[in-house]
């Protein structure tokens, strides 16, 4: 991991380990000057996720967190009726969605 770390035609690191492995990670690549794209969710706790904004910003680097479905169609519709007050005043929202993905998707290397 050194290596990438260190090599000066790396710009960017991916992070895809589990949640709770993220901030160890993060902070030694934006150490590093590495930028980076992470999965989500960026960590577990808020404490972490601050730890992590912290030492990007001290570092010059530009943290991303990956959101896939954020642009999508019901996602966007759901954005839209929030915003109308179609469910009222809401403070707060939890949602358990399963998307499903055809075979084909999965053999494309998408």
């Amino acid at each position: 991991m050194l290596l990438l770390f260190n090599s000066p035609n790396i710009d960017v690191i991916t992070v895809c380990t589990p949640s709770g492995f993220h901030l160890e990670l993060i902070s030694a690549a934006a150490k590093a000057g590495k930028h980076i794209i992470c999965e989500k969710p960026l960590e577990v706790t808020a404490e972490r996720v601050d730890e992590m904004i912290a030492v990007c910003a001290e570092n010059n680097v530009m943290l991303a967190g990956i959101f896939p479905r954020r642009f999508n169609a019901s996602s966007q519709l759901l954005k839209k009726a929030l915003a109308q007050g179609r469910f009222g005043n809401n403070a707060m929202a939890d949602a358990y969605i399963k998307w499903w993905r055809t075979q084909e998707y999965y053999e494309s290397g998408a």
